[in-house]
């Protein structure tokens, strides 16, 4: 399923500002997807999907960052 994000806002990649999906770790399902760039934040850890990747949450919650070919 595709992740829905929380909110828009830029955030600086490569010395470019781009217009970057935020998501609340909490409200991220199981099988939730989305492409990048991505900031997924959550109360032990944020994590950062730059440009050229993309991410899954697996059954236990985990956030799985991939590399787009």
């Amino acid at each position: 399923t595709k992740a829905n994000p929380d909110s828009m806002r830029p955030a600086t990649f490569g010395g470019s500002k781009v217009r970057t999906a935020h998501y609340r770790w909490p409200s991220l399902a199981p099988a939730a997807t989305a492409g990048a760039p991505a900031v997924i934040t959550g109360a032990e850890a944020t994590v950062v999907v730059p440009p050229g990747f993309a991410f899954s949450v697996d059954g236990f919650g985990n956030v799985v960052v991939k590399g787009l070919m």
